[in-house]
């Protein structure tokens, strides 16, 4: 006997989003069973920056003449800025960086960032 069409399979993934932080102090807790599957948000509107620990992304969603970027500290000393080079056009910025982002924030040139978001790798 032949199996005829197609069988379809729908696979859902979970996403841990932050969106920001009111304090320094209060900084959001990445439980370490999650923390490698999880991608934290910060967001300005409705641009975004986003890390999942060493992979970062900034992302320009309106188009409004802003640019964006996120700004990223990572390891013991590292520091950088990541930029969405087209605009609101597709695709967005990212980088790969040499360690782990302990905290990160989106900001749009002529009006803000973010508050910082702060993570737990």
């Amino acid at each position: 006997m032949r199996l005829r069409g197609m069988i379809g399979v729908a696979v859902l993934s979970t996403t841990f989003i932050v969106t920001g932080v009111a304090a320094a102090d209060a900084s959001p807790a990445v439980d370490q069973d999650f923390a490698a599957f999880a991608r934290i948000y910060a967001k300005h509107g409705s641009d975004y920056a986003s890390t999942t620990g060493t992979w970062v992304e900034a992302c320009d969603i309106e188009r409004d003449g802003n640019g964006v970027y996120g700004e990223f500290w990572y390891g013991s000393t590292g520091h950088t800025q990541v930029w969405d080079g087209n605009g609101s056009d597709g695709g967005c910025g990212n980088a790969t960086l040499a360690g782990k982002v302990t905290r990160f924030k989106v900001c749009e040139d002529h009006v803000g960032c973010s508050d910082m978001v702060y993570t737990d790798f």
